[in-house]
């Protein structure tokens, strides 16, 4: 079993589908030790020979949409989340982090994976998908419709009385 999060070095580019579930299904894959991601992860990693861990990685704070994250590198590395990856899941930094921008992007197809340089993380990842924020808009519109309509309704009968 998985821990809930964890710091990968070895990382393996696979762009296909069936291509990664074939190379899942290796006997020499473990998932503890290597990740496969769909494209390059934008840090280079290189795992030491004596295979001394990059980091470690604490999870916070966690509900449904939001999950805090500390984690401390010595040298680059990929955090993979044994979570469902959605490409809703935004990462932000928080206050004290050291790299200015993160990027949830999928690990092994379904899991979550967040690229890291060396140094102190505190990130915020939080579930934004665009359906929610159209969804907000709509019913703000939609309200705003209903009030206007409303308005107009009441102010046709009070000029009848």
């Amino acid at each position: 079993m998985l821990p809930r999060a964890l710091l990968i070095e070895n990382v393996r580019v696979i762009p296909d589908r069936d291509a990664i579930f074939e190379a899942m299904r290796e006997t020499t894959f473990d998932p503890r030790r290597e990740v496969i991601l769909e494209r390059q992860p934008g840090i280079k990693t290189s795992p030491p020979a004596d295979g001394s861990p990059p980091g470690t990685v604490t999870v916070r704070d966690q509900s449904t949409d939001e999950t805090r994250i500390e984690a401390e590198l010595t040298r680059p590395a990929v955090l993979v989340l044994t979570d469902a990856y959605h490409s809703g899941w935004r990462a932000e930094p928080a206050d004290g982090s050291s790299q200015a921008s993160h990027e949830v992007i999928p690990a092994n197809y379904v899991l979550r994976a967040i690229p890291l340089q060396a140094g102190s993380h505190h990130i915020r990842l939080e579930y934004r998908p665009t359906s929610f924020r159209v969804g907000l808009w709509v019913s703000i519109i939609a309200a705003l419709a209903y009030l206007a309509a409303w308005a107009f309704v009441w102010r046709r009968r009070r000029v009848r009385e």
